[in-house]
């Protein structure tokens, strides 16, 4: 089983998952509890996790995933407030 961190929650392959919410104490303790592949696309996520979940900071990683069965994701995404638009600079 790979354990990843993630900015969005994509579907990789046909299979049944579960999506649901986790309070900041229950994230960090997902983190904390093995080894995870963080696949962040952008640094204010990083230091966002690295803030809120009080986690070292991860590194930002592009890679592509394809998730097997069995497989666990963490799922940390940034909600900007309606018709707000995302930096286009980059840390």
């Amino acid at each position: 089983m790979t354990r990843y961190a993630l900015n969005s929650a994509v579907l990789t392959a046909f299979g049944t998952c579960e999506y649901e919410p986790l309070n900041r104490t229950a994230a960090r303790e997902w983190w904390e509890a093995g080894p995870v592949v963080a696949t962040i696309g952008y640094e204010e996520t990083c230091i966002a996790m690295e803030r809120v979940l009080g986690i070292p900071r991860p590194r930002v990683n592009r890679r592509t995933i394809e998730m097997d069965p069995g497989d666990e994701a963490l799922v940390f995404r940034i909600a900007l407030p309606p018709n707000e638009r995302r930096s286009a600079t980059r840390g």
